[in-house]
């Protein structure tokens, strides 16, 4: 009996680790090496284990959080018993504007996917309008549904995910060659800091993982490192593969590639590897990646807003949040999907601001100022969260003097 149950345990929480992938692994995977190649493959790995080692701390700390409120309540309780009114509501929208830059980046990126493939292969064009709907509503559905219906979702997708990745990978394989992985620059490394942050923003679906895993901390614990950890070598394999495969000059090499874009990369590895399936896997695969991430942040948004409107003792606030979730994205991606241009551009420092040095300041104040109770508390004293403060504002710093001055 005991064995049995310590089976299903360890299936569900690898079932459960692909909301974490899900949520890990967008479109952006693919032109990472476009962005890394110039630091060579062993910094390029060495920058993204480091970032994971810090969001995945970071995600550990807003499980201590979401332990402090109930079951069913988000982080927007959470900020209502560690932070001043007013600035639970300057976190809250912004967090909020956040989440809906994000759905409003995915959706843009899908239609135009969708827009190009169907132009491509069927000579066929459909207004913008109508690709948003569509993907909209397959994808958004899950907001609909409970966290067991998007982990269902989610686990067929990044299946799938998952073999394309290794078709991709396994036609880069036998072109690597040891002299290209050789390349090592550290110079200018550090600027490269909140894009490997932003590759693990998957805290941010840490308190609806609670929600699921309920009282069974470990389990929400070994569904995070675990989840993590497998993003991280998704990573770090399409790293070498790719990185292997293509020299930084040369006819296909990186530095020959004509634009940064996504299909000049593809172009140059079909031209190395003799693929000519390798364009319509890369193209499945962002599709996908997307897909997954949409969901899960959709169902991210959700649980925020339902708490907020609890709060607010809102009527109908399930009806709402639902609505919430996903008009503004949609609204926003068809009539002015320039809006969060800015944000985007400085996803970084945001994501350091609010995934790593936020956590760091909610743990301090309920730990040390409210003396919340601890049925889960992670590793670590004050000077791990005074540390993590201090990487959170770094890599904010980091993208804006980017951002700014190069």
């Amino acid at each position: 009996m005991h064995t049995s149950h310590r089976t299903f345990v360890v299936k569900k929480t690898i079932a459960n680790s692909f909301l974490i992938i899900g949520n890990t692994i967008g479109s952006g995977i693919l032109a990472l090496p476009l962005v890394t190649a110039v630091f060579g493959f062993l910094p390029s790995v060495l920058i993204l284990t480091f970032a994971w080692l810090v969001m995945t701390y970071s995600a550990k700390l807003l499980l201590e959080c979401s332990y402090w409120v109930k079951e069913e309540q988000n982080l927007v309780s959470i900020l209502s018993m560690t932070l001043s009114k007013p600035w639970k509501i300057i976190v809250s929208l912004l967090y909020l504007a956040m989440l809906y830059a994000m759905l409003v980046a995915y959706i843009s990126i899908s239609a135009d996917l969708t827009q190009s493939v169907l132009k491509q292969a069927f000579t066929l064009e459909l207004p913008y309008y109508s690709i948003v709907l569509m993907f909209t509503l397959v994808f958004g559905i899950v907001v609909f549904y409970s966290m067991a219906v998007l982990e269902r979702y989610t686990r067929y997708l990044v299946v799938v995910l998952l073999l394309i990745f290794l078709f991709m990978v396994s036609s880069a394989l036998p072109h690597v060659s040891l002299i290209n992985l050789q390349v090592q620059h550290y110079s200018g490394l550090i600027w490269t800091l909140p894009l490997a942050i932003l590759c693990f923003g998957y805290p941010m679906i840490v308190p609806s993982l609670r929600q699921y895993c309920g009282d069974e901390k470990m389990r929400a614990v070994h569904v995070i490192m675990l989840g993590s950890f497998l993003a991280l070598l998704m990573y770090i394999l399409w790293l070498f593969a790719v990185l292997g495969a293509m020299p930084l000059a040369g006819d296909h090499g990186i530095h020959a590639l004509p634009d940064q874009k996504i299909s000049s990369l593809t172009a140059a590895l079909q031209a190395i590897t003799h693929n000519h399936y390798l364009s319509a896997g890369l193209i499945t695969f962002a599709y996908f990646a997307v897909a997954t991430s949409f969901m899960s942040i959709a169902k991210i948004v959700f649980d925020f807003l339902n708490d907020a409107f609890l709060q607010l003792n809102w009527k109908n606030p399930r009806a709402s949040a639902q609505v919430l979730s996903l008009l503004p994205p949609v609204l926003i991606s068809v009539y002015i999907p320039g809006l969060f241009v800015y944000a985007l551009m400085f996803s970084g420092a945001i994501i350091g601001i609010l995934l790593v040095f936020l956590p760091a300041v909610l743990v301090w104040r309920g730990r040390y100022h409210n003396n919340f109770s601890h049925y889960y508390q992670c590793e670590g004293g004050k000077r791990v969260l005074i540390a993590m403060m201090g990487v959170g504002l770094m890599v904010a710093l980091v993208e804006i003097f980017h951002k700014l001055f190069y």
